[in-house]
């Protein structure tokens, strides 16, 4: 199977981004979540586009199984990988708010991770969380995250953890 998903991988990642690349999209969401560690290391050592075709994979596959790889791109270098990983993970809603919380709680001085992590947050709010996460957004607004973040996302962890 491995062998398989790196074939399909290679297809996407090729400058000819005709047929054969779109019929490799296709079997590869509709492998589903065991692609997703190859695709997610495909967007660490690929250039360029086939970057950003990864983590539009990623998008498409979103849903709780690959919201921690999706964390992971929140701190990507580039701006539309990273707004691939926002849209996914907003779109995942409460399900991602999990590995999306440790991340904040882990490196609260990563600009990009909170950028757009408040993005994700605001969306996830407004899907009738917004006094759960209130404390944190707030948090990632304030003067000194690297102190308040970890002890808002602390209790956010918390909370999620009675219900």
């Amino acid at each position: 199977m491995q062998a398989r998903i790196s074939g399909l991988i290679s297809q996407v990642s090729c400058a000819d981004a005709g047929t054969c690349a779109d019929e490799a999209r296709t079997q590869l969401l509709a492998i589903g979540s065991p692609a997703v560690p190859a695709i997610l290391e495909a967007v660490r050592i690929e250039k360029g586009a086939a970057r950003l075709e990864m983590a539009k994979l990623l998008r498409q596959m979103a849903g709780p199984a690959t919201a921690g790889a999706l964390v992971e791109l929140l701190s990507d270098e580039d701006f539309d990988v990273r707004f691939e990983a926002i849209e996914a993970l907003s779109s995942i809603g409460y399900d991602g708010l999990a590995p999306l919380v440790a991340a904040i709680m882990l490196n609260p001085g990563s600009l990009k991770l909170r950028g757009g992590a408040h993005h994700v947050l605001h969306h996830v709010a407004s899907l009738g969380y917004y006094e759960l996460l209130k404390p944190l957004m707030m948090a990632l607004e304030g003067p000194i995250p690297n102190v308040e973040i970890p002890a808002a996302a602390r209790e956010v962890q918390n909370q999620m953890a009675r219900v």
